[in-house]
């Protein structure tokens, strides 16, 4: 959108009028029926950890005498709703899009005596749970397995992208969801799928993204909206909506410098009514343990000791011997629970069952050859074979030790030596550390405070490096983003969540930079409520 300072200006005028256009639009969003008016009373929402994101509720009294709404209409159209000022500058009514809703059908009202129309509405993920259109069909239970969408033939997890599991899903709800001429009654046609992943930045600017880490099961009242949102929720850095175009949306939330600035400090100055700082000390944790895959040796595994580490020259081989691995080759899939004879020292490591060949053994979120020293004498490990890896040379993956877990702790940066004192109080070495020198809430400043998390779907994560990537992402959120600013504000009908804004909060000298969460606007007064956390760009990682 391109706003121009006429825009600003009206935001704030003193007085104004505030005009609401409604389009009645059919599923390809083609306009079919018209309603203006002058807004009576209204208000709508905004929130980015809500499913529904956007909502609305609106009265006013129509320019353009009766509607004609039939049945057909409230249940197989849409609304586009467009607010609106008076430019004085200008002398027209400048119109910003709100959004693409659908009908609340039981909110519905026209009064003929006054030509009073109101209606509420919710944005169109509403049509994604179990009571419209979202539940698969013929279905007891549901799973997203990690299978070729094409073959049916059962795939390692690594190879399933979760974004085309995201698309698959969402043609399958176009098929399966028709009305007249075969058109969906959602138009995913107007859609964007971003990579979906942990962005792994150790050593590099590139991102690396992780694969379907588990089958996800759902149950037979599950809706489309619970199938997108597991696939959100793995990794906790993504959302999934459509925006005010209509467009369906499923990205990576704002982390970067690069995002850009929606609103400055120069105009948000000049906006803000009142704030108030909202602080919940018992939501805040700096210390996050997550518990994942506990290893019970049974078929799953084949279990053995290394007879031998050769670490003279180039090698770095742990020689295996299988007694009951008659196989002339290495089997996809095969699952080894590993006791070493000494630690891995040499700059590739690898494994050779049976003499069967060395094959390299590589970290499974990052796809890199595991470092020297992660393998400690006399100690168990689970790894998984891949034909796929190593150029399809094949060779194996690390997932963990017998118990997958991992810690993440939020420092200042001068705990970072003390590694070894964390592997011991929490028994493990898989502890991560993220380094912020101006938190406010790191074990440096207000001791360790703890969240563990275990179970459930915890208990499918059988690799270090994922679980390692699920505390990092539970820290961010429990520590970084646990203070919201709340602002009162002239109504700014373009402003959305999960944008950045830069604002001055009237405690601080310094201009700071804000993610908007969630906003709630009344539409008669032109007055809303914003709710901001501070923006985090990605900090640096310690292993």
């Amino acid at each position: 959108m391109n706003i121009t300072e006429n825009d600003i200006e009206a935001l704030k005028a003193g007085s104004k009028t505030m005009y609401c256009r409604a389009e009645i639009i059919d599923a390809d969003y083609k306009t079919v029926s018209m309603l203006d008016g002058v807004i009576t009373s209204g208000n709508y929402s905004i929130n980015s950890d809500s499913d529904i994101r956007r909502t609305c509720n609106i009265s006013m009294c129509l320019s353009d005498g009766s509607p004609e709404l039939s049945e057909d209409i409230l249940f197989n159209h849409f609304v586009r709703i467009h607010i609106g000022y008076y430019l004085f500058t200008s002398q027209e009514i400048k119109y910003y899009c709100m959004g693409v809703f659908s009908f609340d059908k039981e909110s519905f009202r026209y009064d003929i005596s006054s030509n009073e129309i109101s209606f509420t509405l919710l944005d169109l993920c509403s049509l994604l749970d179990s009571n419209h259109y979202g539940t698969e069909y013929g279905a007891e239970t549901s799973t997203i397995y990690a299978v070729d969408p094409k073959t049916g033939e059962r795939l390692e997890h690594s190879r399933l992208i979760l974004k085309d599991i995201v698309k698959n899903i969402l043609d399958d709800f176009s098929n399966n969801n028709v009305i007249d001429k075969g058109r969906s009654k959602i138009n995913f046609k107007k859609c964007r799928i971003d990579e979906i992943g942990m962005n792994n930045r150790a050593g590099t600017d590139e991102y690396e993204w992780d694969e379907l880490p588990y089958d996800l099961d759902f149950s037979a009242d599950s809706g489309l909206i619970d199938k997108l949102s597991a696939i959100r929720d793995l990794y906790g850095v993504h959302e999934f909506f459509f925006d005010t175009d209509g467009t369906f949306i499923f990205q990576e939330i704002p982390h970067t410098d690069d995002d850009m600035i929606i609103l400055n400090d120069d105009i948000m100055s000049d906006l803000v009514i009142s704030e108030n700082m909202d602080v919940n000390i018992y939501d805040i944790k700096n210390v996050v343990e997550v518990w994942g895959k506990s290893v019970n040796f049974t078929r799953e595994y084949r279990e053995a000791v290394s007879d031998k580490y050769t670490s003279s020259g180039s090698d770095g081989i742990y020689s295996v011997t299988l007694d009951n691995y008659n196989e002339s080759g290495y089997s996809n899939d095969i699952k080894l629970a590993l006791t070493v004879n000494s630690d891995n020292t040499r700059e590739n490591t690898y494994i050779n069952i049976n003499n069967l060949g060395n094959r390299k053994i590589f970290d499974k979120l990052t796809g890199n050859p595991i470092k020297p020293n992660l393998l400690k004498k006399d100690k168990t490990y689970i790894f998984e074979y891949s034909n796929n890896l190593d150029n399809a040379h094949g060779g194996f993956y690390y997932l963990s030790s017998y118990q997958v877990h991992a810690v993440a702790i939020m420092t200042d940066g001068s705990s970072l030596g003390k590694k070894e004192y964390f592997s011991k109080k929490y028994n493990t070495d898989n502890i991560v550390f993220i380094k912020d020198e101006n938190s406010k809430y790191c074990i440096e400043k207000i001791g360790e405070v703890r969240k563990k998390f275990s179970g459930n779907n915890y208990a499918n994560l059988e690799s270090d490096s994922l679980t390692a990537d699920y505390a990092k992402a539970k820290l961010d959120r429990l520590c970084r983003r646990s203070t919201s600013l709340n602002l009162e504000m002239l109504l700014v009908p373009w402003l959305d969540v999960n944008q950045k804004i830069e604002y001055r909060p009237h405690n601080s000298g310094d201009t700071k930079t804000f993610i908007t969460k969630s906003i709630s606007g009344d539409l008669l007064s032109g007055i809303m409520s914003v709710s901001l956390m501070d923006f985090y760009a990605t900090l640096d990682t310690e292993n």
